[in-house]
């Protein structure tokens, strides 16, 4: 059974709570590895999106059949052959926004959510044989469609990032 209470004596009603929670949601993270010192953010950002397994393809292919019907966009599919890191460009998800050496800033929005996410390289210290390369997303969203499907998806998001990361992870 699910209640609805109004404010009274000082209470808060549940839809109160609900929306305290979902308003104090963090959809915000990064994630990091070691990459070769050769690599600009450009190149960290084509082999990360390379990357991605036929599985999540996949996945994605389910994912645009079932959301578009909610006002979600469809995701485009990109073959890694065909993918291009310059601003203006789109691969899967992202619509590249600014390009330099050090970071690559690509996102979306639409009416449900809107979201960042920036590939950062940072140059090898003195005498180290790697770099470090990492992506920092942050999502918003912009219904309570897209609070609910952020709140399912973000747990997905958090270890498929990883697991992508580490398909171009220098192996020591």
């Amino acid at each position: 059974m699910i209640r609805l209470y109004l404010r009274y004596s000082g209470q808060l009603s549940t839809l109160e709570v609900l929306n305290m929670r979902f308003n104090n949601m963090n959809f915000s993270d990064g994630h990091y590895v070691q990459i070769p010192t050769s690599w600009d953010a450009q190149e960290f950002t084509h082999r990360f999106l390379s990357a991605t397994p036929p599985w999540v393809r996949t996945i994605m292919w389910v994912r645009n059949r079932v959301v578009q019907k909610m006002g979600f966009t469809v995701q485009p599919a990109t073959k890694s052959t065909q993918l291009e890191v310059a601003v203006g460009s789109s691969a899967g998800p992202f619509t590249f926004t600014e390009v330099t050496d050090e970071h690559v800033i690509g996102g979306h929005k639409d009416k449900h959510i809107e979201f960042s996410s920036k590939f950062v390289v940072t140059a090898a210290e003195e005498g180290s044989t790697s770099a470090r390369g990492g992506i920092e997303t942050h999502a918003q969203p912009q219904s309570a469609v897209g609070k609910v499907y952020l709140t399912c998806i973000w747990p997905f998001h958090k270890i498929l990032v990883p697991y992508m990361l580490r398909q171009v992870e220098i192996k020591p």
